[in-house]
């Protein structure tokens, strides 16, 4: 009885042992047939990327156009290809990109706009995030209200992230002056916050341009700092209500104090 048994045994264990074997050999080709595939997917030339198969909104320049070239498809990593961009264009807001089968590149590229301007020994635009959009020139953006920092040097980079607490306040003080539409009756001069205590503008009635070094023409508004809204609210009151036909007369208005002070020419 002891020697059947053992012989039906191992034959059950020979039975076993082959259809583990079967198993873990369709296992092995399934896995080869898909690792074949897959390289063949990958390095097929139908998702090669040419030169034809990049599509931008801006001329990309050729070291970012070869990060794309004669690459599979499936290598390309949309994060570290629109940080490459963002490198090569500094001014840059945001980046699009788009795959699309079986080898096209697709490229959408927003650039900052400038909101104002700062005076140095250059002009350097910047935007509403303080993101400096150019190299600095010698002549400033028409349109575009200066911001004076008084002997404010320095040699900006485009593409640096300005922090200074003074330029932030200059930023608000336009951002009340669009809220209450002054840019639509006044042109403005130059914004100087070199001292926020006494920070100040220049308004012109006549909506004649400021020359880039005139910061004394037309009148000066002392807004100081802080409650920016409130106080050009309160400007456009007083203009409205008061002064609308005094203008010409009008030295300067000084909004720092609860009641608002007007000085008149002599």
């Amino acid at each position: 009885m002891r020697k059947k048994r053992t012989k039906k045994t191992k034959a059950s264990n020979k039975k076993i042992n082959m259809s583990i074997f079967w198993n873990l050999s369709l296992i092995i080709l399934a896995l080869s047939f898909f690792i074949g595939l897959g390289y063949f997917v990958f390095k097929s030339d139908i998702f090669i990327v040419k030169k034809g198969d990049i599509e931008s909104n801006l001329e990309l320049g050729r070291s970012t156009e070869n990060y794309f070239l004669n690459k599979s498809l499936f290598e390309i990593d949309i994060e570290q290809a629109s940080e490459k961009i963002r490198k090569n264009f500094p001014d840059c807001r945001q980046v699009n990109i788009e795959k699309r089968f079986p080898s096209k590149i697709n490229i959408f590229i927003v650039k900052r706009s400038p909101y104002a301007q700062i005076k140095s020994k250059l002009f350097f635009p910047i935007d509403r995030d303080l993101v400096v959009l150019s190299d600095g020139s010698r002549e400033p953006l028409k349109n575009i209200v200066t911001i004076s920092l008084n002997g404010f040097g320095q040699q900006l980079k485009k593409g640096e992230h300005l922090s200074d607490s003074r330029l932030k306040q200059a930023l608000e003080i336009i951002d009340a002056l669009k809220k209450f539409d002054i840019f639509n009756d006044f042109s403005i001069g130059i914004i100087n916050v070199a001292n926020v205590q006494s920070a100040h503008f220049l308004i012109n009635k006549n909506q004649q341009p400021f020359s880039s070094e005139d910061e004394e023409s037309g009148i000066k508004v002392i807004i100081g700092q802080g409650n920016f809204y409130e106080k050009i609210k309160v400007l456009k009151g007083v203009i409205d209500e008061k002064l609308n036909d005094k203008l010409d007369l009008v030295k300067y208005i000084d909004l720092r104090h609860e009641k608002v002070y007007v000085g008149f020419q002599r």
